[in-house]
């Protein structure tokens, strides 16, 4: 009935018979735009659903040829205040206008010659409206995530944002456009979820900005792979598993895109340095999208998830497969990123390449604990513990090692915070507190109330920044009650 009402409200009758009979005349705008046939399904077509993208129709009738209505709003109504520190909502109308702006077939801005603006001026528009410097969006980014995650490469960013600032970024519209959504995911994974709104991890600005990454891949870029790499970053720690696995399988098919082969031509003396750097490029890339997989299997404690990458999946002469074990502990944080990849894929093989002392406390240790745990809830834990003192042993060890691991990580994060490049890395975290949460079911007799209070102040405190760890929470009050009982 929506959708006929916005049909009739545009007074065409032959729209309202076809919505009426389950199709309209007109192609939606991503169809269009992407050059695709459309079924023109109501509510919206089987291309949009697949891709689970918004599906908008054309309805006015004096809208350009092109399918996309003028936009007659100041950037200023497409945001909602707020007093929380991330300061803006998006609104429905600005959810509106920056998903057509990237359906535009012509995505330029150039003022008094265009009713379409842009998607990179709309992002900068609206960054400037909520007084959001643009520069302070990357150096939150950074110090937030680059030591964990140096996919970026930080002097050319700062170098884009400074163009992008001044208007002065000569790459072209689409290129402008790419950039726009990159500092909208850095802005969306650098804030933490407004307090405010009654759903903090899928606010309306994360909703669009994953619709955006599905609409603009088509075209494939190396800043769009960025994008959906952070976007799930974003997902991942805040518990939208179903989310971040859609997004990552879109990095993938996009990475395979890329392909790089404009470095592979051996003509002159630079090629050997272009083709490492690609290369080099292609590999970071590769690093991020391993350890997210990893991590989103891992870390979903409703659903038992597929890897999506394996080791045949990875170029064959990526330096990933070339690590050492002096790699994993270096102080390179590039060396380090890949040693990490290769030990996430390896995960079996890990645990004999320990040669320290102190155990270490790293997200490839979270995840063989985590991957532990899963072992013990599907080979039926409960049945053999009792009669096997081997099993108990090995349950307690990890129980163990679990329990102070959090202990530890909860202390250190009450005194430096998150911004520490000594501190675990979050994506280690998810795994961890995800194979916390399952302990106290699997305990024949129950977690101690001391060990069930630490976990708890440890999942709650992390519950302030990410929050999975609010299903963490319930699974753990839930497994409380069911002893209890």
């Amino acid at each position: 009935m929506a959708d006929l009402a916005v049909l009739a409200s545009s007074g065409n009758e032959v729209k309202v018979a076809a919505a009426r009979s389950g199709y309209v005349p007109g192609t939606c705008l991503n169809c269009r735009r992407q050059k695709q046939r459309c079924d023109r399904v109501l509510p919206q077509c089987s291309r949009c659903s697949m891709k689970a993208v918004r599906c908008v129709y054309p309805t006015r009738n004096d809208a350009p040829a092109r399918g996309l209505a003028p936009i007659f709003n100041s950037t200023a109504d497409m945001l909602l205040p707020c007093s929380s520190p991330c300061r803006f909502h998006l609104s429905p109308l600005g959810e509106r206008n920056l998903l057509w702006a990237a359906c535009s077939s012509s995505s330029c801005y150039a003022e008094g010659d265009s009713s379409q603006a842009s998607l990179s001026f709309l992002v900068r528009d609206m960054f400037g409206h909520a007084s959001i410097d643009l520069t302070d969006i990357v150096a939150k980014y950074f110090s937030l995530a680059y030591h964990w995650f140096p996919f970026l490469d930080k002097e050319n960013v700062y170098s884009q944002a400074a163009q992008f600032i001044s208007g002065g970024f000569i790459s072209g519209a689409a290129n402008r456009d790419n950039f726009a959504l990159l500092l909208l995911s850095m802005h969306i994974f650098s804030e933490s979820p407004c307090q405010y709104s009654p759903h903090p991890a899928q606010s309306a600005l994360y909703r669009t900005a994953r619709q955006l990454f599905a609409v603009l891949q088509s075209s494939p870029d190396i800043q769009l792979l960025q994008c959906g790499i952070i976007l799930t970053m974003y997902a991942c720690g805040h518990g939208l598993g179903r989310e971040a696995y859609e997004t990552l399988t879109l990095c993938i098919g996009l990475i395979r895109r890329l392909g790089f082969s404009e470095y592979f031509a051996a003509d002159s003396k630079d090629s050997a340095v272009k083709d490492y750097r690609s290369q080099h490029e292609l590999d970071l890339h590769w690093s991020a999208i391993i350890l997210l997989d990893r991590t989103i299997a891992l870390s979903t404690i409703d659903h038992c998830l597929p890897y999506l990458v394996e080791e045949a999946h990875l170029p064959p002469n990526s330096a990933i497969l070339r690590v050492t074990q002096a790699d994993l502990y270096s102080q390179d944080p590039i060396r380090n990123f890949l040693a990490r990849a290769e030990h996430s894929i390896r995960m079996g093989d890990m645990l004999r390449a320990i040669r320290r002392s102190k155990f270490p406390i790293c997200e490839t240790i979270a995840m063989t604990l985590s991957a532990l745990i899963m072992l013990y809830r599907t080979n039926d834990y409960y049945k053999v513990a009792r009669h096997n003192p081997k099993s108990i042993l090995t349950f307690t060890c990890a129980r163990n090692m679990i329990i102070e691991t959090c202990r530890a990580e909860s202390e250190w994060l009450e005194k430096h915070g998150w911004f520490n490049s000594t501190r675990p890395c979050f994506i280690g975290l998810c795994c961890l507190y995800g194979a916390a949460a399952h302990l106290d079911g699997l305990c024949v007799d129950g977690l101690p109330a001391e060990d069930r209070s630490t976990l708890r102040n440890a999942v709650s405190d992390f519950a302030r920044r990410w929050k999975i760890s609010d299903n963490f929470l319930r699974h753990l009050d839930l497994a409380k009650r069911v002893s209890g009982s």
